[in-house]
C-alpha cells in the first residue's frame, strides 16, 4: 500500500522519450543569431533569451545554459530518487525490439540508471516483459516516492487489433533492477471503429501526498458531446490506498464549455504537472489553434501550447471557469496563411522555483525563411508538412524567471524568453529536475535514432 505521508521528494515526472543524438547541438539566441556548438562533455555556453515576450512583447529577463554531459546515452532519462543510503539515483527506460529464433519480432521496455547524474548510464531490469509488436507499449514515464523508496512507471499499453487501450503502473523497490504490477489506471475496450484511445500518463505527488495520474482520454469527448469525435481531453484520477483503485476522473485541460465549431472537439493533452505550493498546480499543455487559411496543406489547424491550471490540489481547473488560456503561440507563415506547429511540452520547475518548458517546433532556421516588414515569417522552407504529427520538428525551450509566489498572485500568466536547443530533427524528448535545482533533458535525432543525448540545464548567472 502506498504510503500517505507528505514526506516527498518533490521530483516531478516526465514523459518517456525514445532518444539519440546529434552530431552538434545548435544553440540560439532567439533574437535571430545561432550559435553552433560541438558535443563534449565539457561543451557549455549560454543562450540568451529573447529581448521580447513572443505573447505580450514585455521584456523577459534570465537565461539558461546547456552543457551536454553525453552523445552515448542508452536510454531516456525520467525520474532522479534520494535512496535510503543518502546517495541519487536517475531512473529511464528503454524500448527494445528484437527477432526471436521463430523469425518473430518482439518488443520489450528495459530500464536505464545513472548513479554520477547522467553522465554514464547503465541496463537496469525488465520493466515490460516481451510483447507482440502490434501491442503499442509507450509514453512511459517514472515517479519516485521517498517515504517508501518505490520507483514508479506509468505508461500506455494499447491493442488497436482488439480494440483495447489502457494506462498501467509497474512498481520497483529494487532501484529498478525488478519490477511488478501496481494497478490498471484506466482500461477502456470501445465497439470497433469508434475513434479513441489512451494516451502520454504522468504521475504526480500533490504536497498533500495525494497521488495523482494524469493522461489524455480520446474517449471522453465522444461520451460528453455525442456524435463522433477525433479529439482529447486530458483527465486526471486519483490513488485511494484503502481500495487500492484509482478513483475521482476529473478533466484537467480541454475547451471551455461553449466553444464551439471544430476546436469544441480539441486534442488537447497535459503533459507535466508541477506544484506551486496552496494548492497551485500547473502543467503545459499542447492545444490546437486554427489556421486562418482552412484549406492549409497541414490541415485546418495547427498545434500551439496552452496551459492548465488548479488552485485547489487538482480538484477543479481552469477550463471549467471559461479559461483555455496561452501559454505561447507559434509564428504564422503567410505564405500559405497557417501557424508552424508548437507541441510536446515538457516541463520542469528549477531549483529558484522558475520553469524551463521543451518543445517541439517545425519553425525552420533562419537561414531558411523571409520575413516581412513587421518580423513576421513571409515564406519558409519546411521540410515536410504532413498533419500536425508528421513533421520535421526541432527541439526549442521557453523560460521563465517567476518564482513561486509570482506563479500565484498571476495565476500562470507570466512572461517567457524563447530558444533553441537543438537545430536537427528530434524524434522525442524528456526533462528530470535535478536535487541540486538543475534539469536533465534527453533526446534523440532523426539522423541516430539509437544513440541520446543527455544534457544538463541551468540558470546563467
Amino acid at each position: 500500500m502506498l504510503s500517505t505521508s507528505k514526506e516527498r521528494t518533490g521530483f516531478q515526472p516526465a514523459s518517456v522519450i525514445r532518444v539519440t543524438g546529434p552530431r552538434f547541438i545548435r544553440l540560439a539566441w532567439s533574437i535571430g543569431m545561432f550559435l553552433f556548438l560541438r558535443h563534449s562533455a565539457a561543451a557549455e555556453s549560454p543562450v540568451e533569451p529573447v529581448q521580447n515576450s513572443e505573447r505580450t512583447g514585455i521584456a523577459a529577463a534570465g537565461g539558461i545554459r546547456f552543457a551536454t554531459l553525453t552523445m552515448d546515452g542508452i536510454g531516456i532519462p525520467h525520474v532522479e530518487g534520494r535512496l535510503a543510503d543518502g546517495s541519487f539515483i536517475i531512473l529511464g527506460s528503454r524500448p527494445m525490439t528484437k527477432k526471436g529464433d521463430d523469425g518473430i519480432q518482439w518488443r520489450s521496455v528495459v530500464s536505464v540508471r545513472s548513479v554520477d547524474g547522467g553522465q554514464t548510464w547503465s541496463s537496469g531490469g525488465v520493466i515490460l516483459p516481451p510483447q507482440d509488436m502490434g501491442i503499442d507499449m509507450g509514453d512511459g514515464a517514472m515517479l519516485f516516492d521517498a517515504a517508501t523508496q518505490v520507483f514508479f512507471y506509468v505508461y500506455r499499453f494499447n491493442d488497436p487489433s482488439r480494440p483495447y487501450y489502457s494506462i498501467r503502473v509497474k512498481q520497483s523497490r529494487t532501484a529498478g533492477e525488478t519490477w511488478s504490477d501496481h494497478s490498471i489506471v484506466h482500461e477502456v475496450t470501445p465497439p470497433k471503429g469508434r475513434k479513441t484511445g489512451l494516451w502520454t500518463p504522468r504521475l504526480m505527488f500533490t504536497p498533500s501526498g495525494r497521488l495523482q495520474c494524469y493522461y489524455d482520454d480520446g474517449d471522453l469527448p465522444e461520451e460528453v458531446l455525442g456524435g463522433t469525435n477525433s479529439g482529447q481531453w486530458a483527465v486526471m484520477r486519483t490513488w485511494d490506498g484503502q481500495s487500492r483503485k484509482w478513483v475521482d476522473q476529473v478533466v484537467v485541460c480541454r475547451p471551455p464549455e461553449g466553444e464551439k465549431g471544430p476546436l469544441r472537439i480539441a486534442a488537447d493533452g497535459a503533459r507535466t504537472p508541477m506544484t506551486f505550493g496552496d494548492g497551485f498546480i500547473w502543467s503545459p499543455a499542447e492545444s490546437p489553434i486554427m489556421n486562418p487559411n482552412q484549406e492549409a496543406p497541414g490541415g485546418p489547424r495547427s498545434l500551439s501550447l496552452r496551459f492548465a491550471l488548479s488552485t485547489d490540489d487538482g480538484r477543479t481547473w481552469s477550463w471549467s471557469r471559461g479559461s483555455w488560456p496561452a501559454l505561447s503561440s507559434p509564428p504564422l507563415l503567410h505564405e500559405n496563411g497557417s501557424y508552424f506547429n508548437w507541441s510536446w511540452p515538457l516541463g520542469a520547475k528549477l531549483g529558484d522555483g522558475s520553469v524551463l518548458v521543451l518543445f517541439r517546433s517545425d519553425e525552420p532556421l533562419a537561414g531558411e525563411m523571409t520575413r516581412n516588414a513587421d518580423g513576421t515569417v513571409k515564406s519558409a522552407k519546411v521540410p515536410s508538412r504532413g498533419t500536425s504529427h508528421q513533421v520535421d520538428k526541432r527541439l526549442h525551450y521557453l523560460f521563465t524567471t517567476a518564482d513561486e509566489a509570482t506563479w500565484r498572485s498571476k495565476m500562470g500568466e507570466v512572461e517567457w524568453a524563447k530558444g533553441m536547443v537543438s537545430s536537427e530533427f528530434i524524434i522525442d524528448h524528456d526533462i528530470v529536475p535535478l536535487h541540486d535545482g538543475a534539469a536533465l533533458i534527453g533526446f534523440n535525432t532523426r539522423q541516430d535514432p539509437k544513440r541520446h543525448i543527455i544534457m544538463r540545464a541551468t540558470r546563467s548567472p
